[in-house]
């Protein structure tokens, strides 16, 4: 075998290494939405309106965590602290998933519109109709990060 097959197959080795950890991340992506949903189902179930205003409260502490942690990584860049910021400079592991529109969309400060087609998150709220609550998740951490 010379160099360039060599180069080949480690080059094709990676890209096989890359989809096998796509396809995890995408079932981790999946069974982050399946957390959530079994968490707050429950909850609502269990305790009917209470239950929402505890959910509600749960998904704001945690999404305001969430929110400082990524507000002090931008800053810590030297990055302005908006909505176009938070967007295009996402750390979390599901931009290697999310299929979305995020270079051709409108940013302003505060004000994001673009396309997602394909969130595995999403996908399962989607699924169980429960895409109420995917918005309330996502709002609270938005909120958090940009004020």
């Amino acid at each position: 075998m010379d160099d360039e097959e060599k180069f080949k197959l480690f080059k094709m080795m990676d890209q096989l290494e890359l989809n096998e950890l796509v396809q995890a991340l995408h079932r981790i992506e999946r069974i982050e939405g399946l957390h959530y949903y079994y968490l707050v189902t429950a909850t609502l179930d269990h305790f009917g309106y209470d239950g929402e205003i505890t959910v509600r409260y749960a998904t704001r502490r945690y999404r305001r965590w969430r929110g400082e942690e990524m507000r002090q990584a931008h800053l810590a860049l030297g990055k302005e602290i908006h909505m176009e910021t938070l967007k295009r400079n996402w750390d979390a592991a599901s931009v290697y998933l999310a299929q979305d529109s995020v270079q051709k969309g409108y940013f302003s400060p505060h004000y994001v519109v673009h396309d997602i087609t394909l969130c595995p998150v999403a996908d399962v709220w989607r699924e169980r109709g429960f895409y109420r609550w995917g918005h309330v998740y996502y709002d609270e951490f938005h909120q958090a990060f940009a004020t």
